[in-house]
């Protein structure tokens, strides 16, 4: 399957720290858009979902920017150990929790490379879904900033 070579190869090059953790892929409609993934730390798990519409639809380059971004919340959340679940508490409860961490994760992903896949993703997501704006990540001009910061 694609989507686990893909996510193979990401982290063996850029996420070094979880790569004893298991993945499970299912090719399901996501509640929250393309993709989600969801961390179990006690069973070292993370379960990966992603629409198989868009997966037939999205250019590799486009496939790698949605899974960086989502490595991106596992690697945090595998970082963050005993304070994960008073986390997801504060990210489901407050939009401002989840704008920031979704903005945090963006600048992560960036930092490790993949700023123009994110541009790619954020560009296939305007096409097929409702506009991105600030409150889901960063935005297109955001992320070219942060790249340009850091080149």
């Amino acid at each position: 399957m694609e989507v686990e070579a893909a996510i193979r190869e990401l982290v063996r090059e850029s996420f070094p720290k979880i790569q004893e953790i298991r993945f499970e892929i299912s090719l399901a409609a996501s509640e929250t858009g393309i993709a989600e993934m969801h961390f179990d730390r006690a069973n070292r798990v993370a379960s990966v979902w992603i629409d198989p519409v868009d997966l037939k639809q999205m250019s590799r380059r486009e496939l790698v920017g949605c899974l960086a971004h989502e490595l991106c919340h596992v690697e945090r959340d595998w970082r963050r150990a005993w304070m994960t679940p008073a986390f997801d508490w504060l990210y489901w409860s407050f939009p401002w929790m989840m704008s920031w961490e979704e903005r945090s994760v963006d600048r992560e992903a960036v930092r490790k490379g993949y700023g123009s896949e994110l541009l790619a993703i954020l560009a296939y997501h305007d096409r097929n879904y409702v506009k991105y704006d600030r409150e889901d990540g960063l935005t297109a001009d955001e992320i070219r900033c942060e790249m340009k910061r850091l080149s």
